[in-house]
């Protein structure tokens, strides 16, 4: 049986990356492990396979860098390396909030924009992006506007993710539909908002009901109502059974939370794996943890290292994994840095990275656990 440095070393030896982040993350891989020949097969194949993933994790994360990327089922769409997410609470006035943020984010830069029906603020969105264009400051087709039907905590989508003689498929056509009125225009991109009701535990009627909403995004999209449809929340074992039940279009998007603390990385890395393009909503994690997260001394020592600040490391580890980041601000200062910080590159070492891996904290998390939904 081969050592476990020895096999460390071939597996780096094959790795697209310089020979200094080589040995560090070798280092990295072997520091404090015993040699495999000391413990049983067992957890030698477990460690094996962890190692191996550390490995080809951390090659992808140094050897990657931040870029556009097109989605599948629509190669003319370019989904642009970081996006402006609009959801506002009621407690900041959505709908003012909503126009005057999203006006302010394309001044700032973004083109990508994303809304949802549950937000509330679509006609607002669109509002915004009519008067950008009005004004010269963008055309229309150099934005990307996604929004998302199926959020269970409207009633009515709650309704049609419960109810067995609701008809899914025509009620997430028609929802489609007046997302289109509100907005003013048809939406690049539609996303399930959720992958099913998050007080629903009937399995079966979960996923048939997924692929009911599904088959409506379909009829949208045939019906040139949006030109690519995806997914939000949505686990690996929720995408496998869509695809298993038959689709015309495989979902191009899988919107997560992602995070330092919710890193996702399974997630993450399954949906890559599926052809999917990664978004990350929260990047700098849920309302109660954006102070922490920015003032956490690992993000801030990064940060001082590589001159720059916390918020840049975050959006930097997202874009440079290919995860496009969605921060939410209604601040045009911050919406102008963080534009500006994601087009930055951080040069990352392996520890660097190691160290960011500590900070997952599942108690942190905002929103459900895809894992835990039916």
């Amino acid at each position: 049986m081969p050592r476990f440095d020895d096999l460390v070393v071939a597996w780096v030896k094959n790795a697209s990356i310089s020979k200094e982040n080589k040995l560090a993350v070798m280092q990295y891989c072997t520091r404090g492990v015993a040699d495999l020949e000391q413990v049983g097969v067992e957890k030698n194949e477990a460690a094996i396979r962890n190692s191996r993933k550390k490995v080809e994790s951390l090659t992808y994360q140094l050897n990657s860098k931040a870029e556009e990327q097109s989605i599948r089922d629509t190669p003319a769409v370019k989904l642009p390396i970081i996006g402006a997410g609009l959801y506002f609470s009621s407690a900041e006035n959505s709908k003012t909030v909503g126009r005057d943020s999203t006006y302010e984010a394309i001044k700032a830069g973004f083109r990508l924009l994303d809304t949802a029906r549950m937000y509330d603020n679509e006609e607002e969105v669109g509002a915004a992006v009519r008067q950008a264009i009005d004004e010269g400051l963008v055309a229309r087709e150099e934005l990307v506007i996604t929004t998302k039907v199926c959020n269970p905590e409207n009633e009515d989508a709650h309704a049609l993710m419960t109810d067995p003689e609701i008809d899914a498929t025509e009620e997430v056509y028609q929802h489609v539909r007046q997302s289109v009125e509100r907005l003013g225009t048809e939406p690049d991109i539609v996303l399930v908002h959720w992958p099913s009701a998050w007080d629903l535990k009937d399995t079966a009627l979960a996923a048939q009901k997924r692929h009911d909403i599904w088959k409506g995004l379909e009829k949208a999209k045939e019906e040139g109502l949006t030109q690519s449809i995806g997914v939000s929340n949505f686990s690996l074992s929720h995408y496998d059974e869509l695809i298993t039940a038959g689709v015309a279009y495989a979902p191009a998007v899988n919107q997560l939370e992602i995070n330092p603390f919710v890193p996702s990385d399974d997630l993450v890395d399954g949906s890559r794996q599926r052809g999917m393009i990664v978004q990350a909503y929260s990047p700098f994690g849920s309302h109660k943890h954006v102070k922490e997260m920015l003032s956490n001394e690992i993000l801030v020592a990064i940060a001082e290292e590589t001159d720059s600040t916390p918020a840049q490391v975050i959006l930097s580890w997202l874009t440079q994994r290919g995860i496009i980041p969605l921060p939410r601000s209604t601040n045009p200062e911050r919406m102008a840095e963080n534009f500006a910080k994601a087009h930055e590159v951080i040069e990352f070492k392996p520890e660097h990275l190691a160290e960011i891996s500590k900070l997952a904290d599942g108690n942190k998390r905002h929103c459900p656990n895809p894992y835990d939904l039916a």
